[in-house]
């Protein structure tokens, strides 16, 4: 009897809690706060209320009022006034998701990590938190490379937490599955564009970056595809776009395997680019040889789970980059990566908590 009353009652507040959330204006999203702001905050409330009837008491409290401002404003100025391309390559276990801060504030992000209902979301969980350190509360773009959920599941959380202005996607194949076709309605639901990119569309610029979408290609829908071929094309259907500012390019990959990567070297000076993001988690399927050779990156980094049940990144890709030299960096061991240009130099910093 006591289990039911116990059970009962949890339902009854998560109800509430459900019913309450619902109430325009219920919860605001804020950037986290940093140390000198959290400071201030405290120092007014306890001037406001232990301070008496103390002379110092309001200079106190403005002094603190205005240091929070002006902490606060210099942040988001700084940030939207930033002239770098800054990309971060989240570590959201196994999965995928990388913020691109473009010069002079605008933000794209591409993945969101793995969810699974009643299981884990990275998008709250990971990138969410990280989005709100960076007092991010507004996408601009957001890229959902392709249909399996360890790459667009976060971003439903994040669609439905952030103002989102358009959605990029590739071309319908006709064998959607049904938690991507969700997704995608939930996006409608929340007033974002969607916006399908390929191959033979032409090349544009975003703050002066230049946006060049190599694969897929703009082929028409496909019709009376059987589960089989669904599933073996799902990875080379990946959205693959190559981003230059200035003298530097990164190639962001998606979950590409063999074939798609013989499709970009009918192209290779396309796909040069000094930082890769390593197809497919780093597989034994993706990353050859000729694909390296006509990408021939510095730098490569790797998303990937700690310790994760498919082995990736594979011995045998990981022995292929460092036989040529590419410096690679893996979000299982490194943490997060955050790469910085300014079209010329570029910087490398890691955020490993092991």
């Amino acid at each position: 009897p006591m289990l039911r009353i116990t059970s009962a009652g949890t339902k009854c507040v998560a109800a509430a809690a459900e019913t309450c959330a619902q109430i325009p204006f219920a919860s605001l999203r804020v950037g986290t706060p940093s140390l000198l702001e959290m400071a201030m905050c405290y120092f007014a409330f306890f001037a406001f209320v232990g301070a008496g009837t103390s002379p110092w008491r309001k200079r106190i409290v403005w002094v603190s009022l205005i240091v929070f401002g002006f902490s606060l404003a210099s942040s988001i100025f700084r940030n939207r006034s930033d002239p770098h391309l800054a990309i971060t390559f989240l570590a959201v276990g196994q999965g995928d998701s990388v913020l691109v801060e473009f010069p002079e504030g605008k933000r794209m992000i591409v993945d969101g990590g793995l969810a699974r209902k009643g299981y884990q979301d990275a998008g709250r969980s990971i990138v969410s938190p990280f989005l709100g350190k960076r007092r991010i509360c507004r996408m601009d773009y957001m890229v959902a490379s392709h249909g399996q959920a360890d790459h667009y599941g976060g971003l439903g959380f994040l669609a439905n937490a952030l103002d989102t202005g358009e959605l990029w996607i590739g071309p319908e194949r006709g064998c959607e599955g049904e938690g991507y076709l969700e997704f995608l309605d939930l996006c409608r639901g929340e007033g974002v564009r969607i916006r399908r990119l390929c191959r033979g569309m032409g090349a544009f610029s975003v703050n002066g970056v230049r946006v060049e979408v190599l694969n897929p290609p703009c082929a028409g829908k496909r019709e009376r595809q059987g589960s089989a071929e669904c599933v073996s094309g799902i990875n080379d259907h990946s959205l693959v776009m190559r981003l230059t500012f200035g003298r530097v390019s990164v190639l962001l990959t998606g979950d590409i395997e063999e074939q798609a990567e013989k499709d970009l070297l009918t192209a290779p000076n396309r796909a040069e680019a000094i930082l890769l993001k390593v197809p497919h988690h780093g597989s034994p399927s993706s990353s050859h040889e000729p694909f390296l050779e006509a990408v021939a990156p510095g730098m490569a980094v790797v998303s990937a789970g700690y310790r994760n049940n498919f082995g990736f990144p594979s011995e045998e890709v990981v022995r292929r980059y460092r036989d040529r030299g590419i410096l690679l960096y893996r979000t299982d061991l490194d943490g997060a990566v955050r790469f910085q240009t300014d079209g010329r130099t570029v910087w490398m910093e890691t955020y490993s908590s092991r």
